[in-house]
């Protein structure tokens, strides 16, 4: 998918609501949808779609020294992308999951350059329980990323998210999102709080 060809313009917000269903087959399908997670709206894709992560960049305006935040369902999934001699950190994050609190691990070798910054990648799991399902129903980890345009204040409703993102996405799962702040984030290895 591309900015150029994604969703037609003509369809309704009602053609947009998608189901948990219709959601994860977007997901696997390669498609950016919007979800509700415990602090805003997200924007989201298959973590190992690289044609969708290249997308989401270009939506939020990134440039290649940002990465994304990864949502997994469990620790099970946050081992396919923590480096090994990373895993035994996965204990003391485990401690703060599911919530509002980001991990940056060691990353595997493999992974998209997109979901990585100097080697390292950024997890957590979610206490949303629409974001928690969708991970765990899709199967896969999926990026996360405030539905927001670069420098704007992220989008507070499904409505407003339409209206910016519908030639962009796939649909929109609506949901009212929690009210915790912007994930504090933390490095495994340090300890050191990145985003307070």
């Amino acid at each position: 998918m591309t900015l150029a060809n994604s969703t037609s313009m003509s369809q309704s917000f009602s053609d947009f609501e998608l189901s948990i269903k219709q959601a994860v087959t977007h997901i696997l399908a390669g498609d950016i949808i919007a979800y509700p997670t415990e602090t805003v709206y997200g924007l989201g894709c298959n973590a190992f779609q690289q044609n969708a992560l290249r997308t989401l960049q270009q939506l939020k305006q990134r440039n290649e020294n940002k990465s994304f935040i990864v949502l997994v369902a469990d620790t099970l999934q946050a081992r396919e992308l923590i480096h090994p001699e990373a895993e035994i950190q996965l204990i003391q994050a485990a401690k703060s999951w599911p919530g509002p609190t980001t991990w940056v691990f060691r990353a595997r070798d493999h992974l998209p350059p997109e979901l990585t910054l100097a080697g390292k990648i950024a997890i957590r799991i979610s206490a949303h329980p629409m974001a928690q399902r969708l991970c765990a129903l899709a199967g896969c980890p999926i990026v996360t990323t405030s539905a927001n345009l670069k420098n704007q204040t992220p989008l507070a409703n499904a409505q407003s998210i339409y209206e910016a993102f519908k030639p962009y996405i796939a649909g929109i799962m609506q949901g009212e999102p929690g009210k915790e702040k912007p994930s504090k984030i933390i490095d495994a290895a340090t300890l050191e709080v990145l985003r307070d």
